[in-house]
């Protein structure tokens, strides 16, 4: 077993290690890229605003380091769904490195016990799109590995780089170097201190790419409600039951005890700052989601490898040890025997499988009004459009349909098209007069209709528009 703080060379254990992390890496690409190639559109709306300002390193209110990434991409001519391959196998590595930092914390099995949590479904969601997670974990799970190598400047530098990843993640970079007890662990304060100067320095600006307002926690607790807060919290827990997290969640009763008590107080204080967050999340936007899973279950998964190795071997015939939940867990392991716990990790993939599938779909299909638009918009490609799109939708209804077109395509508001809901009043009637094609959504039918070419007196064509299906009386062209 590798202890905290010892460095490996590639023996048979380093090999053992680099096998399960390179196995952990295989899996999560895999199935990323599978999901990316079957539902290729763009969803969420952080996700659509990030697209839609590709060109920009710094776009809203947001950090600059996922945005940079994705300029990168842009500038190297990939397309959206090459550019959510990328993210994909950011996010895989993410889980590359949690899985050697869990060997770092309990030895080779646990690396190996952490292989199925390539699969879990709310981080599958939403690292294969563009928000923060992804490269988040990614640089904390380095960090982490660093640190257990005692290469503590590196790790310094690279927790430093969570500072331009999201603010959430202040609060982690400074409990690090309050847990290094190093003054020279100041030194990771560096993306924090750099961001700030250069904000307040030359008043840096964030490119919008709609005049929708994504900010979260203005007047927050003047919105708080009890009854809400409480239905969001009973979602999370059927979320963590749907996942497959509360297996994960159960590991770590055994695991913890087994786990070095500097590491174990680290990630516990990491946790509660994540859980106040998610809770903090929930007020602000007045509803859970998946996504809010995503970076607690990260910090439980390494111990709960640790915790599932330590059953395997109770399996094999090691004997019951520990506390009284950890000893209960054991005894049930110990009953179940290992044809037991393999059924269980089969259970296990299975839920997180299905789960990540799940949670892809439907958050592409909810923006499968505008994605058959889009369609029927490419077919004119000399078209300019005027869209009047459905409204108050997504969280605390601010969103529209303009918003989800121009994030899921080329279209631009001002180049390609323009949007009613945009355009200044006393500017909407000459802005109008320019179009040459309409974009109408049709409430009564949920559906959009489209014309490319737009009689404005009449305020239609000659015929009917196409149906971009998808509604309750869509689904079929209805002119040529």
């Amino acid at each position: 077993m590798g202890a905290v703080g010892e460095g490996w060379n590639l023996d048979r254990v380093g090999r053992s290690v680099a096998l399960a992390a390179g196995c952990t890496f295989a899996v999560a690409l895999a199935w990323r890229v599978g999901l990316v190639l079957a539902y290729p559109g763009n969803y969420a709306f952080d996700g659509l605003q990030r697209w839609s300002g590709r060109e920009h390193v710094l776009v809203q209110s947001w950090l600059p380091a996922l945005q940079a990434l994705l300029v990168a991409c842009d500038r190297l001519g990939l397309s959206l769904w090459q550019s959510r391959v990328v993210l994909s196998a950011v996010g895989a590595l993410s889980l590359a490195l949690a899985s050697a930092v869990a060997a770092r914390l309990g030895g080779p099995r646990a690396a190996w016990a952490f292989v199925p949590f390539a699969l879990y479904g709310p981080h599958v969601a939403w690292t294969v799109v563009p928000y923060q997670e992804g490269v988040f974990l990614c640089l904390l799970g380095g960090a982490m590995l660093l640190a257990s190598h005692q290469r503590w400047l590196l790790a310094d530098l690279l927790i430093g780089l969570t500072g331009l990843v999201r603010y959430e993640g202040w609060p982690f970079v400074v409990v690090w170097c309050l847990w290094r007890r190093d003054p020279r662990a100041l030194l990771a304060l560096w993306g924090m201190v750099a961001w700030l100067g250069a904000k307040y320095s030359f008043h840096l600006v964030g490119y919008r790419a709609s005049p929708i307002d994504i900010r979260d926690w203005e007047g927050m607790f003047t919105r708080f409600s009890p009854s809400i807060f409480l239905r969001d919290t009973g979602y999370n827990v059927e979320r963590l039951w749907d996942s497959g997290a509360v297996f994960w969640i159960l590991g770590t009763v055994v695991g913890a005890s087994l786990v070095a008590p500097r590491w174990r107080r680290l990630l516990g204080v990491w946790l509660a700052i994540q859980v106040a967050i998610t809770c903090a999340w929930m007020i602000a936007l007045e509803r859970s989601m998946s996504r809010m899973l995503v970076v607690p279950i990260w910090l439980f998964a390494p111990i709960g490898a640790v915790g599932f190795a330590r059953l395997w071997a109770v399996t094999g015939g090691a004997a019951v040890e520990g506390g009284w939940a950890r000893e209960r867990v054991e005894r049930l392991a110990a009953r179940a025997g290992r044809k037991g716990m393999l059924g269980l990790a089969a259970l296990l993939v299975a839920m997180m499988v299905y789960d990540g599938w799940w949670r892809v779909q439907r958050e592409v299909g909810g923006m499968h009004r505008e994605r058959a638009a889009v369609a029927l918009m490419r077919r004119c490609p000399e078209c300019t459009w005027w869209i009047e799109p459905r409204k108050q939708f997504g969280p605390r209804l601010r969103h529209d349909g303009c918003e989800v077109i121009q994030g899921i395509s080329e279209f631009r508001h001002g180049t390609h098209f323009y949007c009613a809901e945009w355009v200044e009043g006393g500017e909407a009637e000459s802005v109008r007069a320019r179009c040459t094609s309409r974009v109408l959504w049709q409430e009564d039918r949920e559906t959009y209709m489209v014309w490319k070419k737009w009689d404005h007196a009449a305020d239609a064509d000659n015929g009917e528009g196409d149906d971009a299906g998808g509604g309750r009386g869509g689904g079929t062209t209805s002119s040529p």
